[in-house]
């Protein structure tokens, strides 16, 4: 997984020209949801107007999950420094009938010159969740998940963003995102807050079903426990796998 996406990042920048001239916010888009696909519309703060949109196709992506990343940059018609970017995870059935999984929203700077990181996480209960708004429409307040809980806060705004090396994103996430210490990223306050391992399958445990449980920075970054009716302790090399008889949990 990890070196699958180490590969997509690498390609995606490439195609943007020389990485020491290029002004860039690559987006890593974490969650374990069954989306099939990715919508992302930049809108331009300045004037609340949409900018570009696009569709980030997740079904060539075992298992059809996230996380998976794309890169933006400032079109040439659009003068400002920060975007609004509206990120949602959607399922298609086979007939094409559309259903919005999760959603989150942010507004961030460019810093020109530089390859910057956002990551992004999206939570399935915040799924048509629009904060007293319409869909596609610009927002004062965005949906988020706070220690299990979907609560509507104001648009969070980060001045600027990790300066990161250009195809290490990963590696960069891993070690903890700049100013904030390994397991921290920035956040639009100014501080640091604990970054999800889980989220963006930064972690050792197994995969199917999903294992990990993420802990404040402060702890063990993550743990790893099989859901119920599954026995194993969920790391690699003892996976869950189907209870069978009785005294399984």
């Amino acid at each position: 997984m990890k070196l699958f996406l180490w590969t997509a990042l690498l390609a995606c920048i490439a195609c943007q020209g020389s990485p020491a001239a290029a002004t860039q916010v690559v987006v890593l888009v974490g969650g374990d949801i069954a989306a099939t696909a990715l919508d992302a519309t930049v809108y331009d703060v300045s004037g609340r107007a949409r900018s570009s949109a696009r569709r980030i196709d997740l079904k060539q992506r075992a298992p059809h999950r996230i996380p998976t990343s794309f890169t933006l940059v400032p079109a040439a018609q659009d003068p400002a420094l920060h975007f609004r970017l509206v990120v949602q995870g959607i399922s298609e059935d086979a007939g094409g009938a559309q259903l919005e999984l999760a959603r989150r929203e942010v507004i961030a700077g460019f810093m020109p010159g530089h390859t910057t990181l956002l990551p992004i996480v999206l939570a399935e209960a915040c799924a048509g969740e629009h904060c007293g708004c319409s869909n596609r429409e610009a927002c004062e307040d965005t949906c988020l998940t706070v220690l299990g809980d979907t609560v509507c806060q104001p648009v969070p705004t980060y001045p600027t963003l990790p300066d990161v090396v250009p195809g290490m994103e990963l590696e960069q996430i891993q070690e903890g995102l700049p100013p904030c210490t390994p397991g921290d990223m920035p956040t639009a306050e100014g501080g640091c807050e604990d970054l999800d391992e889980c989220a963006f399958f930064l972690d050792t445990c197994n995969t199917d079903p999903r294992a990990c449980v993420n802990t404040r920075a402060d702890q063990d970054r993550y743990f790893c426990h099989c859901p119920s009716g599954y026995s194993g302790t969920g790391e690699a090399d003892d996976p869950c796998v189907p209870c069978v008889g009785s005294g399984c949990e």
